[in-house]
């Protein structure tokens, strides 16, 4: 008798046992499936709410006091894996006199923080490669140069994350409101300054007319006017973008993928 009792609270304890470890693996699995959906989801909505898509290209011609020098094109390529991690991806490819310079800007899908920055220049035929390395986690920004077979580096340190001007555009493209007054801190290598929305604005280019947000940075380093409408078409840029002291100003917008 006691030993069929003992053999029954076994088999009893074996199928509760059993009974709680499905359940825990279920538990496990359909958390493993919300967290999945739930990132792909997250990856789904971040791309939906830009106003600009893969495929976008922007055409500028390159002026330097007033007088037309050479042409930019701007292009957004959309996601792309840098090190195994979803990044995007912005090319900014300038010809002017005796300078050719393409920079690949690889960006974070949600800060839109620079992560890898790629340059190829061709100055008066002779070839540099600029690799700028951004560390978001400890703020600091290692960039390796070559030229004529030689490598150097230097590190930069800051307090908080840097910036470049041209992920700092998109990041303001993609930003849900601007507001006249509003400031917006940026950190770059060499200089510290306040991005100011100044005021709303009539722009004329492109044989279009633009209600623009007009962005002044203090000190007065940089001028971005940026289209008011649904696609936030970053329309003049002047400032030291890549190539030197210079003006982009848009000359044509070609739409990315709907």
């Amino acid at each position: 008798m006691r030993y069929n009792q003992k053999l029954s609270f076994f088999m009893i304890f074996t199928l509760g046992f059993s009974i709680l470890l499905l359940i825990l693996n279920y538990k496990s699995y359909i958390f493993s499936e919300s967290k999945a959906l739930a990132q792909k989801s997250e990856l789904t909505t971040a791309s939906q709410v830009f106003p600009f898509s893969k495929g976008e290209k922007i055409i500028y011609n390159v002026a330097l006091f007033g007088i037309k020098i050479g042409q930019a094109q701007l292009q957004f390529l959309g996601k792309t894996n840098l090190n195994n991690k979803v990044a995007e991806l912005i090319i900014l490819s300038t010809d002017v006199n005796n300078l050719k310079d393409v920079e690949k800007i690889y960006v974070d899908s949600n800060s839109f923080l620079p992560l890898r920055i790629e340059r190829d220049v061709v100055f008066f035929g002779k070839k540099m490669r600029i690799i700028e390395e951004y560390n978001m986690k400890e703020n600091s920004l290692m960039v390796s140069k070559t030229e004529g077979g030689k490598t150097t580096k230097k590190i930069f340190q800051s307090f908080k994350p840097m910036q470049n001007i041209i992920s700092l555009i998109f990041m303001l493209r993609k930003s849900k409101s601007l507001e006249i007054g509003q400031k917006i801190s940026v950190v770059t290598p060499l200089l510290n300054f306040d991005m100011k929305v100044a005021k709303l604005v009539n722009f004329s280019t492109a044989n279009d007319k633009f209600k623009a947000y007009f962005l002044e940075s203090s000190p007065k380093r940089y001028r971005i006017w940026i289209d008011q409408g649904a696609r936030r078409i970053p329309l003049r840029v002047d400032g030291a973008i890549a190539f030197g002291n210079a003006a982009m100003v848009m000359t044509k917008f070609i739409p990315g993928e709907n």
